[in-house]
């Protein structure tokens, strides 16, 4: 009698799961034309936000812009995705923009921002 049940609850579970994969009719997906997010970091201003809009599936223009703890700080560039129909991309980047800031709080109150290229790369 429990193997019976066994071979019941495994039937049973076995039905339920190919219920589970019926197909569906989804209309093909078609790739973002950019993204806009807010964060923390160089490319986002320092706490800020940023705009990415994709020129082609592989290249995209940004612009970030946000408080850096000495004032405004913005970043302009170019990123690029080497393989965007994979599951993991490798991801360049090449901005103009904040790359460091200097504050100092005392009876002077220095504060200072600077700016140049910076380039980057991950996954």
């Amino acid at each position: 009698m429990k193997n019976v049940k066994i071979l019941f609850t495994a039937i049973v579970l076995s039905s339920v799961q190919a219920f589970g994969q019926s197909a569906t009719d989804a209309p093909p997906e078609t790739p973002a034309k950019g993204d806009f997010g807010f964060g923390i970091g160089v490319d986002y201003g320092g706490f800020g936000g940023r705009v990415n809009v994709q020129a082609t599936p592989v290249l995209g223009i940004m612009f970030g812009g946000g408080y850096n703890l000495a004032g405004f700080g913005y970043n302009v560039g170019l990123n690029a995705r080497l393989s965007p129909d994979k599951r993991v991309v490798p991801v360049l980047l090449a901005m103009y923009g904040y790359n460091a800031v200097i504050r100092v709080t005392d009876s002077l109150d220095v504060r200072e921002i600077y700016y140049g290229p910076s380039f980057g790369a991950g996954v």
